[in-house]
């Protein structure tokens, strides 16, 4: 039995493999797997396309609307024990609101297509560093610019459409720092309110995700795309970017504090509108963010830190199963918070002045998502990172780590 699985995933495989070789004389192509008695299997439709700046498409593809003046901020983390030069960039740039004409957009991809195999990718400093690595819902390949994408079978035509597609949707950082702040921006626009918003399927999915497409779009509608279909839009209005974060990277111990970027203006906005809903309940002041529940990725030893912990009056929390309401109150209300480094701590952007946070992690990296939005609002924000592991250019973000338990303590009783 064992060896007849193995012929018929290693037939299928071969299939894979020589569709997946011919891309090299573009095209679309259908991913298949051929199985012997079955037959055929068409699983994907895939295209060849070629990402372009802003710059190359002319107003016949991309129009700039409304110019909108952006200041962009970053601030360098601070590690425990370490001695660290606070650094603060600052970058000043004019992004755009466009329409783009004859658009197609996917499921969970920050990709805009156009009918000549053409791509838009915003924000488009993907090409302006080759530490930068495009990973993308839709993208199966990417080199030099071209990339091998979803191009699923059926198309949804609409006239008009405000994109609010992005990678990494399933993600609540992508969501509160890449998506919701462009309603900052839309809010400034006169766009008829008919027009509808283009949001991917998992903001229907998700309940909290949900409940902020819906808080912010207020009376406008919203298309869902899914996995199984494209939206072709005539009229495709695409937003400002409030935030500059690389999808990923080639080789993380080159990874620069510059490279996360921050316009508060449109993550202020968010902070004010979301604090002015949240319920006046008690919590507890000390808490520490439990993963227990969340994916694989970043282990540590959670239960002795967390006996640790207790000691010193932290209760265990976990974000995931809260409402946004009651996330925004809990994180508003702690004075000390402890946790693995983790999409929770996206609700930093609630904390009150002078809040302590240790944020535990596996390596000393000039990694600012979090920092920056700490040294905003005043937050005395350190990282906690496990000295016994070595970092390479083979180490992963997601690596599984082991907290020091006798530094922790150390740290938690001088506060």
């Amino acid at each position: 039995m064992k060896l007849k699985i193995k012929k018929i995933l290693r037939w299928a495989f071969l299939d894979i493999y020589k569709t997946i070789t011919e891309i090299l004389y573009g095209g679309i192509f259908y991913i298949t797997l051929t199985f012997p008695k079955i037959g055929t299997l068409s699983i994907w439709k895939w295209t060849l396309v070629t990402i372009k700046p802003i710059a190359f498409f002319d107003a016949h593809k991309l129009l700039k609307v409304k110019p909108f003046k952006i200041e962009y901020t970053s601030s360098s983390p601070k590690y425990f024990d370490e001695d660290t030069t606070d650094k603060q960039y600052k970058k000043y740039y004019e992004d755009n609101v466009y329409i783009a004409y004859n658009a197609t957009v996917n499921n969970n991809s920050s990709l805009i297509l156009f009918d000549d195999d053409l791509a838009l990718y915003k924000p488009s400093n993907i090409s302006e560093n080759s530490n930068y690595k495009l990973t993308d819902g839709s993208v199966l390949f990417y080199k030099n610019k071209q990339c091998l994408i979803r191009s699923n079978k059926e198309v949804r035509h609409i006239d008009h459409g405000i994109n609010l597609v992005i990678n990494y949707s399933l993600n609540y950082y992508h969501i509160i720092f890449e998506l919701i702040p462009k309603f900052y921006y839309l809010k400034q626009l006169d766009i008829n309110n008919d027009i509808p918003i283009i949001a991917d399927s998992s903001l229907q999915e998700i309940p909290n995700f949900n409940f902020l497409l819906k808080f912010f779009s207020g009376k406008r509608k919203i298309l869902y795309t899914n996995k199984f279909e494209q939206i072709k839009v005539d009229n495709l209005y695409i937003l400002p970017e409030a935030t500059i974060i690389p999808p990923n990277f080639r080789d993380i111990t080159l990874i620069k504090g510059s490279d996360f970027l921050f316009d508060f203006k449109a993550i202020k906005w968010i902070r004010e509108k979301l604090l002015e809903n949240k319920p006046n309940n008690s919590h507890p002041k000390r808490i520490f963010l439990s993963r227990q529940n969340a994916t694989y990725r970043r282990e540590c030893n959670e239960d002795e830190v967390f006996g640790i912990l207790r000691n010193y009056d932290f209760e265990k929390v976990y974000p995931e199963k809260m409402t946004i309401s009651e996330q925004v109150s809990v994180f508003n209300s702690a004075e000390f918070i402890v946790g693995v480094s983790g999409a929770a701590f996206s609700n930093l952007l609630f904390c009150s002045k002078g809040c302590n946070v240790i944020c535990l992690t596996n390596y000393n990296l000039d990694i600012s998502i979090f920092s920056t939005i700490a040294k905003w609002l005043d937050i005395n924000f350190s990282y906690f990172y496990d000295r016994s592991k070595s970092l390479t250019s083979k180490s992963d973000l997601h690596d599984s780590f082991k907290v020091e338990l006798h530094r922790l303590r150390e740290y938690i009783e001088t506060k």
